[in-house]
């Protein structure tokens, strides 16, 4: 079953990107450029979860009662799908429907291929100087999966004892985006050879996933 207003607190982290740059001339200051690559990112949501204790669905063992929740739980990225295991003792004084008190975290990471193409302009040339640009992004996810990094059950006498995530569901794997770049090429030898410093706004052009995003890029430039 799914639940609703679940998400105590959601934030992404770019864990890593590595891109390679392609630059065509077409004038004197306007250039395009495409610059495919592979960025590993993660999503790390925080739920806190109350769920009712239903006797139907217990597990009598020898010392103890086993119960059993499964859940549809909504992240940025799609849904988790997640069975929950507690345990109480068997003569615990817990009540039918009784709500149940879990915190539960969970990191979702993916790896993607991404194909950003644009066109900038120079104010001086394309190997000196201060740039803009526009740029589309697509992005394929090529991987994705999650991990419980916390499970833990505030009740008590109903004690969590182990989680597992079934399934994966209701995604994408192809996203689309927009950037604006600033930045700056300085010159580090005659050769045409170049520091690039960029500061790049990205935003999501999907309704799911990171709907904007900040970055900051240093990268050296060899032009042919």
């Amino acid at each position: 079953d799914p639940l609703e207003g679940t998400i105590k607190q959601s934030a992404y982290t770019s864990v890593a990107q590595i891109n390679f740059a392609f630059n065509k001339s077409i004038s004197e200051h306007f250039f395009i450029s495409f610059d495919p690559g592979l960025r590993y990112d993660r999503l790390s949501t925080a739920y806190d979860l109350n769920i009712p204790y239903n006797y139907n669905t217990e597990v009598i063992l020898a010392d103890k009662k086993e119960n059993y929740f499964s859940h549809s739980l909504p992240t940025d990225l799609g849904n988790i799908k997640t069975k929950m295991v507690v345990v109480r003792a068997s003569d615990s004084p817990v009540v039918h429907n009784e709500d149940i008190n879990i915190s539960f975290d969970v990191n979702y990471k993916t790896l993607s291929l991404t194909s950003p193409i644009g066109i900038h302009y120079a104010i001086k040339n394309k190997f000196e100087g201060f740039y803009v640009g526009v740029r589309f992004v697509p992005q394929y996810v090529l991987s994705r999966n999650a991990d419980v990094t916390k499970y833990e059950s505030h009740h008590t006498y109903v004690k969590s004892d182990h989680v597992d995530i079934t399934k994966v569901s209701n995604y994408n794997n192809l996203y689309m985006g927009g950037d604006l770049q600033l930045g700056y090429r300085l010159p580090l030898a005659p050769n045409r050879v170049s520091l690039d410093i960029n500061a790049t706004y990205h935003k999501n052009l999907m309704s799911e996933g990171r709907p904007h995003d900040l970055g900051i890029g240093v990268s050296i430039l060899k032009s042919f």
